[in-house]
């Protein structure tokens, strides 16, 4: 989704946007990754569906190459970065031709946190 503005704000801290008639909860990565860009910095939304019904929104300030990968690529977690404590939303790595990593996240784990 290219054009979304965040309009109501959920008591999680989560904000919720509409789409197609459709309300779609986004992610607030910085719970995650402390020193993700706000959502303002973001010119797309990427619509992810959870358990066939609701849809979550991650909002990204490019267009991802990364979605050209495919799963068998993933990667498990280097311990380097377990180090760090990553929730356990994070599962994957994900490195893309360009050289960036990127962690793949389980949104059901994500949506209990």
């Amino acid at each position: 989704v290219k054009d979304f503005n965040p309009y109501a704000f959920l008591d999680s801290g989560q904000s919720l946007v509409r789409h197609q008639e459709e309300l779609i909860t986004l992610i607030n990565l910085s719970k995650i990754f402390p020193s993700s860009r706000s959502i303002a910095d973001s010119n797309y939304l990427i619509v992810c569906s959870l358990n066939k019904s609701d849809r979550l929104g991650i909002p990204v300030p490019d267009m991802p190459k990364i979605l050209e990968i495919s799963e068998e690529n993933f990667c498990e977690i280097p311990e380097f970065y377990r180090q760090n404590q990553l929730p356990d939303a994070v599962e994957k790595l994900i490195r893309s031709p360009d050289g960036s990593e990127v962690f793949y996240l389980n949104l059901d784990l994500f949506s209990s946190m």
